[in-house]
């Protein structure tokens, strides 16, 4: 609810009596308090220590120098030789933002405060207070699939070539079954040219059957 508060809420929260935060040379000084050494504590809604601010659930300004930080919560900010170094918890991305313009960081990226606003290294700069907040994913990777989608959604809309009707080829008659062949039975008959009694020892004839087959 608290994540993505806005700017002018930070401010009223800020002129309303609440905290203002600055880093200062001894120190990081929340209101009257100023807190000191590495150990990290809860004071107001935010985690400090003498060189890290981390807010809870509200964001919160703070002084650096001649600009300002407004940190959201889930984005610290602490304090390093070359400027501040902002960090965020997993592998996720820093978006950065300042007069309506947005640059993505990664992870534990130092940035340097200046009279005109906020050096981002590899000569990226933004001018005036800056807005810092975490981004959940890659915004390469959020870009790429924009424009896939897109690249699919043109191809949808494009007129297609009409297409040959599908004819199925005809599918051949099944024939019924067929019964089995029924098995004939073999008869032999013994066929005569000339009558074989004639001339023939009758213990020489050949057996006949008595139903002349």
């Amino acid at each position: 609810m608290f994540k993505f508060a806005s700017a002018a809420l930070a401010i009223a929260l800020l002129g309303a009596g609440g905290p203002g935060v600055r880093f200062e040379a001894d120190g990081v000084r929340v209101g009257d308090r100023l807190v000191q050494g590495r150990d990290i504590r809860v004071v107001e809604t935010m985690l400090v220590s003498g060189a890290a601010v981390e807010p809870l659930t509200a964001a919160v300004e703070i002084g650096v120098g001649g600009s300002t930080l407004v940190l959201e919560p889930g984005v610290r900010a602490e304090r390093a030789r070359d400027g501040i170094v902002l960090t965020v918890h997993g592998k996720k991305w820093i978006r950065a933002e300042a007069k309506g313009r947005v640059i993505f960081l990664a992870n534990a990226t130092i940035v340097r405060a200046t009279e005109a606003g906020w050096d981002l290294g590899g000569g990226r700069a933004l001018e005036g207070a800056m807005r810092v907040r975490v981004q959940q994913d890659d915004p390469d990777k959020n870009l790429e699939a924009m424009k896939e989608a897109a690249r699919k959604a043109e191809e949808a809309m494009k007129p297609k070539p009409p297409q040959p009707p599908v004819v199925e080829p005809p599918v051949p008659p099944v024939p019924p079954p067929q019964p089995p062949p029924v098995a004939k039975k073999l008869r032999v008959r013994r066929v005569f040219g000339d009558d074989p009694v004639i001339g023939t020892d009758p213990g020489e004839l050949p057996p006949v059957s008595p139903f002349g087959n």
